[in-house]
């Protein structure tokens, strides 16, 4: 089976963060005076540059970035850091598309990340806004992945009837609203 990734927009804001943190580090050892090294301060800079390097290199490799998906006519398969969470479309009771702010200041122009999900249970309101930062837990009742309209049409022709109807419905509802921002992030 083609493995997809399961959210383009992660991997580009995790990748380009990292690119800063090691240029930064790249130019704050380069360009820094003999005399400035000598002093504690440059030392702790130093080692918060570095350890955020590394924690987002963990993030990239064994979080969301770089979690995969696959599908068949069986179900849907989620790889995740070095774990494979299998689970049959027949397992699922839920699924539908749920827009998750990706702003930090909520404005009027508040942008939304767009995710297809199916879940083995009923998820609350508060379980939905907060699925991709909680879910290490949830792997084995939860799958997902970015909205982009041609991965959601081959999953659609997978999925059984009742759930194809909630997401049809979810996408005329909730799809056809997007603002500027949100088609570029959703693309």
């Amino acid at each position: 089976m083609k493995k997809y990734p399961v959210s383009k927009f992660y991997i580009g804001v995790l990748g380009s963060g990292l690119a800063l943190l090691i240029l930064s580090e790249a130019i704050s050892i380069w360009a820094v005076e003999e005399s400035v090294r000598m002093e504690p301060s440059y030392y702790i800079v130093q080692a918060i540059f570095i350890i955020g390097i590394f924690l987002t290199l963990y993030i990239i490799f064994f979080d969301l970035p770089t979690a995969k998906f696959s599908f068949s006519d069986e179900g849907i398969t989620m790889y995740v850091g070095f774990k494979k969470y299998e689970t049959r479309w027949s397992e699922f009771v839920y699924a539908g598309i749920l827009g998750i702010n990706v702003e930090a200041i909520k404005s009027i122009y508040t942008s939304d990340l767009f995710w297809v999900y199916f879940s083995k249970s009923f998820l609350t309101d508060k379980e939905k806004m907060r699925f991709l930062s909680k879910t290490r837990k949830d792997q084995t009742r939860i799958a997902y992945f970015q909205y982009s309209k041609p991965m959601f049409d081959q999953v659609l022709e997978q999925v059984p009837e009742e759930l194809r109807k909630q997401l049809l419905w979810d996408e005329e509802h909730i799809i056809g609203q997007m603002n500027f921002w949100e088609k570029v992030y959703n693309k």
